[in-house]
């Protein structure tokens, strides 16, 4: 995909200016007006009322795109995510780029949780549930995506610090952040420390970096070995029970299913397979192509990479889709990688904005027309463009 070079560096400079801040899904849902509209729709006298009143709520951001900003005044923030995905792709450079690296490093390192080596989201949410999660309460996927930063600019320097950046991030993680045990066989890693939501991308994703910890050289190996394998075991059966890929498992059920998030799964299935298989009871090469069979199903459609089965576009599933073909072109036969490709040019076509050099965060297709959101999203888009078009 050299065709992108250009693109990927119009993308970096243009978060370079805007100082990797802006405005964020999160930051938009969880808003003080968009909070208090929430909060006088579930006071509305009947359960039916309700229901109707919050999707359709819901419809109208969805389908209001940047004028959601307008309505709801986000904060625009500086997300540890972001700056995750920036480094991991500066890490695939061939030339020199210490300076801004530093610079990103250290601003990262700024945002960690005081005394620890664990990252919160950057803004307050809720889960299901109702649990408030704040930016002190230790975030399972933020801190992942530091950590793998600081793996992936070890692989590319060998510098120690990144080596034992990363090993103190994830024992951080260890003592911090719990699994919950479903038996004896299966357990699952908990989003945070605070909420009790069962969510797959999140287990192999914590699964993915203990098996990062034990490739670099561990000596509680074995220990960390039979934690990834019982957090495969929950994951996986759930998956053959269901014969899908849900969001999150039992008991925290959610069905829901979208590009990115299935992404995850194969991507990090991919990368226990790649550095820890050989040693593992469970052979993911099977459970691998199965996934990946049903991403390209369900997510190359109509000519274009699309989110979900609303058949809307989107720059995150966009990038996301980049990083499934170029892992995994090898293993897709011909007539659905070229499908895919294509599909992944018309898509980029769609939602890069030449004139700003960076990507809007999303188009509806209603018949053959486009409805654009036009909102630059720093982290949820061009930070993640800029690492997919990144990688080698």
């Amino acid at each position: 995909m050299e065709e992108f070079e250009k693109v990927r560096a119009e993308v970096l400079e243009r978060m370079i200016e805007t100082s990797f801040c802006g405005y964020d899904p999160s930051a938009i849902n969880f808003s003080n007006r968009a909070i208090k509209i929430r909060s006088a729709i579930n006071k509305l006298p009947s359960r039916v009322l309700k229901k109707i009143a919050n999707s359709l709520y819901s419809r109208f951001i969805y389908y209001s795109g940047e004028y959601a900003v307008y309505l709801l005044r986000p904060k625009k923030a500086v997300y540890s995510k972001g700056l995750a995905l920036i480094l991991s792709g500066l890490a695939y450079d061939d030339g020199q780029n210490e300076e801004l690296i530093d610079l990103i490093v250290d601003l990262v390192m700024s945002k960690r949780i005081s005394g620890t080596y664990l990252w919160a989201h950057d803004i307050n949410y809720s889960f299901p549930g109702g649990s408030v999660v704040t930016t002190e309460t230790p975030n399972l996927v933020t801190t992942a995506f530091v950590a793998n930063a600081f793996y992936d600019l070890y692989r590319k320097t060998n510098k120690v610090f990144y080596k034992e950046t990363f090993n103190k991030i994830v024992l951080s993680l260890l003592d911090s952040v719990p699994y919950k045990e479903i038996s004896s066989e299966k357990i699952c890693f908990m989003y945070t420390p605070i909420t009790d939501y069962h969510v797959h991308n999140a287990n192999l994703l914590y699964a993915e970096l203990l098996a990062k910890k034990i490739h670099l050289g561990a000596n509680d190996s074995d220990h960390l070995r039979r934690l990834v394998e019982r957090a495969l075991n929950y994951s996986l059966s759930d998956f053959r029970e269901t014969d899908t890929y849900p969001y999150a498992g039992p008991p925290t059920r959610k069905f829901a299913i979208d590009n990115y998030h299935t992404g995850y799964l194969l991507r990090s299935l991919n990368e226990i397979d790649h550095l820890i298989g050989a040693t593992l009871k469970v052979d993911l090469n099977e459970e691998i192509q199965r996934l990946l069979n049903f991403y390209l199903r369900r997510f190359v459609l109509d000519g274009y990479i699309v989110r979900d089965q609303e058949r809307t576009i989107q720059s995150h599933s966009l990038a996301e889709s980049i990083l499934v073909y170029k892992i995994f072109a090898q293993r897709i036969d011909a007539k659905n990688r070229k499908a895919m490709l294509n599909a992944i040019f018309k898509t980029m076509d769609v939602l890069y904005d030449p004139s700003r050099h960076c990507f809007i965060n999303n188009a509806k297709m209603i018949g053959k027309v486009f409805l654009k959101d036009r909102t630059e999203m720093v982290r949820w888009s061009n930070a993640w463009m800029f690492y997919s078009l990144s990688v080698k």
